[in-house]
């Protein structure tokens, strides 16, 4: 029995060393790029004369009313949406942001408030695209609404992170969103075309950004 002290001694070494140096682990670092922002420091001034616009639709009545948000709200700046109707309001993104892949903001928005995404989306190999709405509503409990086809939009819940006095902090992941309402059909984020706001709401300025994975590091 003279080998069994040697080889006990060498398995003990072995487990020591592995305890020491580990195994090589690869960090994934995530590069942000901040590409445009939808301000409202113009207010009062209407958002009809800084690149939003009304849509014309069948349902539409009277312009909205826009305010600053009040003065109880957790933010300085932002726009308050109160509706005389049912209205439409949009915002073309400029060519720069286009590749945009979240939109960052806070709000606080009545039952009936949405905020849409245009965006584009393609087959994994490029060959197929086209363009849908990304309807965005809050709520705490995870909900897909199917396409509608006479609108062309997907209903999306988000929840996002609780300020103060009803106010949300959203940082909405396209990505994620289309992978949601359209996964199952191979399709993926590629661009993002417009904003629209529906119903009474106030909400912040509107960041586009640009979040990508770094190359791993070894440590």
């Amino acid at each position: 029995m003279w080998f069994t002290a040697p080889i006990g001694l060498v398995m003990l070494f072995a487990i020591f060393y592995l305890l020491a140096t580990g195994k090589p682990r690869a960090n994934q670092t995530y590069l942000r790029e901040s590409l445009y922002r939808i301000n409202f420091d113009y207010l009062p001034e209407t958002p009809l004369n800084h690149g939003w616009k009304l849509l014309k639709e069948e349902k539409s009545e009277d312009v909205p009313e826009f305010f600053n948000v009040p003065n109880d709200s957790p933010i300085s700046t932002g726009l308050t949406i109160k509706p005389k109707g049912w209205y439409g309001l949009e915002h073309d993104i400029v060519p720069q942001a286009l590749v945009s892949n979240h939109l960052k903001f806070s709000a606080k928005v009545a039952s009936d408030g949405r905020i849409y995404a245009r965006v584009k989306v393609a087959s994994r190999d490029g060959s197929f695209t086209k363009d849908v709405w990304l309807g965005f509503f809050h709520s705490d409990v995870a909900k897909v609404q199917a396409l509608d086809p006479k609108s062309g939009e997907y209903g999306l819940s988000i929840s996002g992170k609780r300020i103060a006095y009803g106010w949300v902090s959203y940082d909405i992941s396209l990505p994620d969103e289309v992978n949601r309402a359209m996964g199952e059909q191979g399709l993926v984020h590629q661009q993002i075309l417009k904003i629209r706001l529906r119903g009474l709401m106030s909400i912040s300025a509107i960041e586009l950004y640009l979040a990508e994975r770094a190359s791993a590091t070894i440590s």
